[in-house]
């Protein structure tokens, strides 16, 4: 049997050949003049058009402010309202509040299954904050981790037999927590269940679905799977159904994939999840490298970024706020930095960020998107958005570690239209395509590390 994979700028199309001997799979992939830029297109182009769920494939998706890195487990009411008067002002689109809502849930250690309100810290509720998110024309979400289970928990107490493990020795605890066994039907009815009832109770619109271990002691205590190949195929279909269930019955709902960053992300999740966050790692020279290497595959509306604080929680590294904005604006973008303690001119740079993504939002997520300067490959990193049509274009280009003798920075961009003339943004240059092409467009060299430069072109 060959597999042969067809692909252009407008469709996908797979081919089975049998063969009298038995091969291997073969992917023959037809480039075009852009080579594997063409071949992603194609892969974004499918994925978009026939993959993503129609309710959000040409949908807007919020520009969200979540809580985590703000807070992480101290989360109170009294914080969150700040949060929504501050995200108003902003421009944010969407407040999250992420893990710590849940009753005893100030660590990792407790509380998963359980899912009731901290009325500690939020003595009036989760749908009081949703009304006055509303009233502030903001949208509110919530942060889930359904298939997991801790210990001490009263779920726990109740349904010993839902935990995944074998029957013959006791399961490995991993982040301090065990899996539900996904492939009994009863836990399946339970999340169902208990979603279905945050999103209709709480009145929330955007669900963050977290996954933080790996699976270990793939058995159930059930008759349902026989070996552990057979459970970990039925627990992925019990997930489905979950899911399937779950966004069936609320379209309106956007539901965010998260899972060891991006480590779910994949053809058969992105049906149920549009967008997924990519990886928990937010530096903004490991993005680089993280968000071009996942654009081979997967769609920039797809993929999720946020600004985050320096030094940066993951590294400890500083980097320029501008440096940090374009490479959250180069996907699904949204914020988890203090917004609430800001002085002026750091509330002006976010609302200005805010006001140029949404003008740019549509050409970036559902634009052309070229990979130009690869960072696993130099110093510099590039890539660039154009609409269909190659009239109007945005350029990213980002230089890391300033070194004494790059002189000059040339970025050559062979993918525009070559007999067209471009604008620079407001100035008075003009570049026909085949220039940028063959000669390039030199770029400022500052003595400073992790600079972005952005360029607007427009056909004239």
């Amino acid at each position: 049997m060959r597999l042969q994979i067809g692909l252009n700028e407008d469709n996908f199309s797979w081919n089975l050949e049998a063969n009298n001997s038995l091969q291997s799979p073969q992917a023959i992939l037809m480039y075009s003049n852009s080579g594997f830029n063409g071949n992603s297109q194609a892969f974004h182009n499918f994925f978009n058009n026939h993959l993503i769920n129609p309710n959000w494939k040409n949908t807007k998706r919020p520009i969200v402010i979540n809580s985590w890195e703000m807070t992480y487990f101290d989360v109170t009411e009294e914080l969150l309202t700040k949060l929504i008067d501050s995200a108003s002002d902003l421009g944010f689109e969407t407040v999250v509040l992420d893990d710590g809502w849940f009753d005893n849930r100030n660590s990792s250690k407790t509380s998963l299954g359980d899912w009731l309100v901290d009325d500690k810290k939020f003595p009036n509720g989760i749908p009081s904050l949703v009304d006055y998110a509303k009233e502030k024309n903001i949208s509110f979400g919530i942060w889930f981790e359904p298939e997991m289970i801790s210990p001490n928990t009263e779920l726990i107490k109740q349904h010993p037999e839902w935990v995944m493990k074998s029957k013959s020795y006791e399961p490995l605890l991993g982040r301090n927590q065990y899996f539900l066994d996904l492939t009994n039907k009863d836990v399946q009815d339970f999340i169902i269940k208990t979603l279905s009832n945050a999103i209709t109770n709480f009145g929330v619109n955007y669900i963050k679905w977290d996954m933080n271990r790996h699976m270990t002691d793939p058995f159930s205590l059930t008759d349902a799977a026989k070996n552990a190949q057979e459970f970990s195929h039925k627990y992925i279909l019990g997930l489905y159904r979950i899911i399937d269930a779950l966004t069936s019955s609320y379209p309106n709902v956007l539901f965010e994939n998260c899972s060891s960053g991006g480590g779910r992300l994949d053809p058969g999740m992105l049906f149920y999840f549009p967008q997924t966050w990519v990886s928990d790692n937010t530096d903004a020279l490991d993005r680089q490298q993280i968000q071009y290497g996942t654009s081979y595959l997967f769609p920039i509306s797809s993929l999720t970024g946020h600004v985050s604080q320096v030094p940066n929680h993951q590294t400890g590294r500083k980097t320029p706020f501008e440096t940090r904005a374009a490479l959250a604006s180069s996907t699904n973008m949204g914020y988890e930095m203090n917004i609430i303690d800001m002085n002026e001119k750091e509330k002006k740079q976010v609302f200005n960020h805010l006001s140029d993504y949404k003008e740019e939002r549509d050409l970036i997520l559902y634009g052309d998107f070229y990979r130009i300067t690869s960072p696993f490959e130099s110093n510099v990193c590039s890539w660039m958005f154009t609409d269909k049509e190659k009239n109007h274009a945005i350029l990213y280009v980002f230089r890391n570690i300033y070194q004494v003798y790059d002189l000059s920075l040339l970025i050559r961009i062979p993918y525009l239209n070559p007999e067209s003339l471009y604008q620079i943004g407001n100035s008075d240059n003009v570049y026909s395509g085949s220039e940028i092409a063959n000669a390039g467009i030199s770029f400022e060299n500052p003595m400073q590390d992790f600079i972005v430069q952005k360029l607007v072109l427009k056909k004239i």
